[in-house]
C-alpha cells in the first residue's frame, strides 16, 4: 500500500530529526557541552563500545555516559564528523547507521589519533530537543590511525568514570597498577 503524503512527510520529518540528534551529538562532544550531550540520550540506555574498548554491552544512564565521555575527552580537543545517515523508522522506534570520523588531539604535546567507522543505533521517540533520544549506541570502528593510546584510562577518574559505566568488567580487563 503506496504512503500518503502525510505519511511521507512524517517519516522525512522523522529521519531529518534523528539526523539533527546524532549532528547534535557529535558537536556536544566537539564542544564538550556535556548537557547537551546527555540530552541526546535516554535516561537509560544500552552502550556498546566493545570493539574499542573490549568491556561488553550495557545499560547505563545518561548522565554516567556523559561524565564518562568528560573525564576522558576534556583534555583532548576533538572533531566529529557524521554522514551518510541511513534511518529506518518503525512507530515510537528507529534504527540508523551513521557514518563519522572522530578526530582527537592532545593540545601541547600535538600527538592525535582518528578514528573511523559508524554507529548502529537504535531511538525512542521521546520529549526533548529532537523529538527522538538515543536508546542503545553501538560505537563500531574501524580503524584508528594516529595515536593508539592518546585517551589516558589509566588514571583514577578515568577509572571511576569506568567502573560507574561498565561496572566490574573494568578491574577484569584493566587491574590496578598499584
Amino acid at each position: 500500500m503506496p504512503l500518503t503524503l502525510e505519511k511521507k512527510v512524517d517519516l522525512l520529518w522523522d529521519k531529518l530529526a534523528i539526523s539533527e540528534l546524532m549532528n547534535a551529538f557529535g558537536r556536544a562532544l566537539d564542544l564538550h557541552d556535556w548537557e547537551l550531550y546527555e540530552r541526546c540520550m535516554c535516561d537509560s540506555f544500552e552502550v556498546d563500545f566493545e570493539r574499542l574498548t573490549g568491556f561488553a554491552p550495557v545499560m547505563t544512564t545518561a548522565a554516567r555516559w556523559a561524565r564518562f565521555a568528560a573525564v576522558v575527552l576534556d583534555p583532548l580537543i576533538v572533531h566529529h564528523q557524521y554522514s551518510n545517515h541511513s534511518i529506518k523508522v518503525s512507530g515510537v522506534e528507529a534504527t540508523g547507521i551513521t557514518y563519522m570520523v572522530a578526530r582527537h588531539l592532545a593540545p601541547g604535546e600535538q600527538a592525535w589519533n582518528a578514528q573511523y567507522g559508524w554507529y548502529e543505533n537504535t531511538y525512542q521517540r521521546a520529549d526533548g530537543d529532537f523529538g527522538w533520544k538515543i536508546s542503545r549506541l553501538r560505537h563500531n570502528y574501524q580503524w584508528v590511525s594516529g595515536t593508539q593510546q592518546l585517551i589516558d584510562l589509566d588514571n583514577e577518574a578515568a577509572r571511576e568514570a569506568m567502573r560507574d559505566v561498565f561496572g566490574d568488567q573494568v578491574e577484569r580487563q584493566m587491574p590496578s597498577t598499584d
